[in-house]
């Protein structure tokens, strides 16, 4: 996403992977851009120089909340010279320790299959009833209420409590046959 000359976008519960671009693979910022992240998760892109997930410069201003950001290279969030991001309540990997920001935790997501684009989390996994409420859409990317646990999830994608499988009872299943 290349947002530039005074853009104000606000984006919501999207996917940004597998992009390749000089800087900024998966959005570039620049020239007193402003917006707004939320619920979005960024993860498998390439810059050449900077900002595989997200590059800021010239008086851009991004604010990303709930937000994953991992697994892209060479780094996940550049800012050059006048360019800020704002980071709150994300996942957000780094060489050591954590982006600044409220709630920021720096842990591997556990993607379901990040290798073949599936960026839905696993049960257990640390982005998981993390997120705040504060500005969270209703929904996720694929239309499930949010928070569907005891909290907002960070990411595109609400974790979806599936109901446990039915115990495989051999015996069970014999009677089932005569």
């Amino acid at each position: 996403m290349y947002n530039w000359n005074e853009s104000s976008p606000t984006v919501t519960d999207s996917t940004f992977s597998d992009n390749t671009a000089g800087d900024g693979a998966g959005m570039y910022n620049g020239w007193l851009s402003t917006p707004t992240v939320t619920n979005c998760t960024f993860s498998g892109n390439w810059a050449g120089c900077s900002g595989g997930g997200v590059y800021s410069t010239l008086f851009a201003t991004v604010t990303l909340t709930n937000g994953i950001l991992w697994g892209d290279t060479p780094d996940e969030i550049y800012c050059y010279g006048s360019g800020t991001v704002t980071v709150m309540y994300s996942c957000v990997q780094m060489p050591v320790g954590i982006y600044p920001g409220a709630g920021n935790i720096a842990v591997d997501p556990s993607f379901v299959d990040a290798a073949n684009g599936d960026l839905r989390l696993i049960l257990g996994s640390p982005c998981i009833n993390t997120g705040t409420p504060n500005g969270a859409p209703e929904t996720d990317i694929l239309g499930l209420a949010r928070p569907e646990g005891a909290g907002f999830d960070m990411g595109a994608y609400e974790y979806d409590f599936p109901w446990p499988p039915m115990p495989w009872n051999p015996g069970a299943m014999a009677i089932g046959l005569d």
